[in-house]
């Protein structure tokens, strides 16, 4: 049938392929949305534990204070300046709760668990590995994409369309063979033949040849956007690889702040314990180990976010 059935299958079967790179897509996408509300929790817990911490040191602040105003060493005014501390403290946390109960509802329901079955427990917060432990070669990363695999396949099938259309308007050969017996008035008759037909699609062979035309700038199209689709590709995977370095570059200097505002809030309390700085030099120095902590907590997610945006860019 002028290669037609062979090709047909063939093209059935890039459709099945098709049918599971879409599949893989697909997959890819969930996988990033579970990515990133799962380390969304694991932010805003860490969150909860450093409030939680500041929440313990006020207490203290707060009784060392009342003594002093008790003992008429200072101002009422120290007294109100803790308690807004801690206001302020007590509203951080209820958003950070309340944000923790609408991520994790998303999450149970991204997975199809229940939210009563479902937690996440850590005992320190995750730290960011170097992404030159992830680093592929980009040409490497374009072939292992299922994006890559997809627009090869159109290619292919272009192809196979092209053959299909020439095929018919090629010859077409059926051959078949056929035995009949019977017995009729007790007489036994059997006989047997064979046939063989030709078809040629004279008639057709203009209008063809525009088809077969179509078909071969069809081909090219596909071929010309697989070209363009994997230059762009190789764009993104580089655009994602500097996302990923930026990503981790943010995290090392968080650590920093971290450590700088834990050392300054230990100096500002042991002087004001001497009495050498002021409560709001205090207060001050514990918001400031606040920011860094929460700057920690959204730079290593955001890293990790980068991360599945980088293994998924390049086909892992």
């Amino acid at each position: 049938m002028g290669g037609r059935i062979v090709n047909g299958n063939k093209l059935a079967n890039i459709g099945k392929q098709v049918s599971e790179y879409q599949l893989s897509l697909t997959e890819d996408q969930v996988e990033a949305s579970v990515n990133q509300y799962y380390w969304q929790i694991v932010a805003l817990k860490e969150k909860l534990r450093t409030l939680e911490t500041l929440e313990t040191q006020l207490k203290g602040i707060y009784k060392d204070v009342k003594a002093a105003v008790d003992a008429g060493l200072t101002t009422r005014n120290d007294l109100l300046r803790v308690e807004l501390q801690q206001q302020d403290i007590m509203a951080n946390r209820l958003k950070v709760e309340n944000g923790l109960s609408v991520t994790t509802m998303l999450l149970c329901q991204l997975i199809g668990v229940d939210k009563s079955e479902f937690d996440i427990a850590f005992d320190d917060f995750p730290s960011a590995v170097s992404p030159l432990d992830y680093y592929v070669a980009p040409e490497t990363g374009l072939e292992n994409r299922a994006e890559s695999k997809l627009l090869d396949k159109s290619v292919e099938a272009a192809k196979l369309q092209l053959r299909m259309k020439r095929g018919e308007n090629l010859p077409s050969v059926g051959v078949g063979a056929g035995y009949i017996y019977h017995d009729l008035m007790e007489k036994d008759t059997d006989f047997g033949m064979i046939f063989a037909s030709v078809s040629v699609p004279i008639s057709s062979w203009w209008g063809g040849s525009h088809a077969i035309k179509r078909e071969k700038i069809k081909k090219q199209q596909a071929e010309n956007t697989r070209q363009d689709s994997r230059e762009m590709m190789l764009v993104e995977i580089e655009v994602k690889w500097n996302d990923l370095q930026e990503a981790y570059q943010q995290v090392l200097l968080s650590e920093k702040s971290i450590e700088s505002s834990t050392e300054n809030l230990r100096l500002n309390n042991d002087y004001y314990k001497a009495g050498t700085v002021s409560l709001s030099d205090l207060l001050d120095a514990q918001s400031l180990m606040q920011q860094s902590h929460d700057q920690y907590a959204e730079a290593c997610t955001a890293y990790q976010q980068k991360l599945t945006a980088y293994l998924q860019a390049t086909g892992r």
